[in-house]
């Protein structure tokens, strides 16, 4: 996804459910999905980041029934949208 080292989706997904796998045997009773470790950082991200999110997210919470929290990095921008300022 417009990062030279991204190993696509499927890898993705494959290591996002070992990952939960690992923590559900570990006894964990929640879990956080992040894009946190999207490297190099971007404060502005494009829609496909965000899809590319809810796409791995939906599968995460379709396998299991844990709390899931999902923190998401970055602004997103679309046409037509402005971000309000402070």
């Amino acid at each position: 996804m417009g990062y030279k080292n991204f190993p696509g989706f499927d890898i993705a997904l494959k290591n996002a459910l070992a990952d939960l796998k690992t923590f559900k045997e570990g006894g964990a009773d929640a879990i956080i999905f992040e894009n946190n470790y999207d490297i190099p950082h971007k404060i502005i991200v494009g829609a496909p980041v965000f899809a590319a999110m809810t796409f791995l997210g939906k599968k995460l919470r379709e396998a299991t029934d844990m709390p899931m929290g999902v923190v998401f990095y970055g602004t997103i921008t679309a046409p037509r949208y402005q971000s309000p300022r402070h």
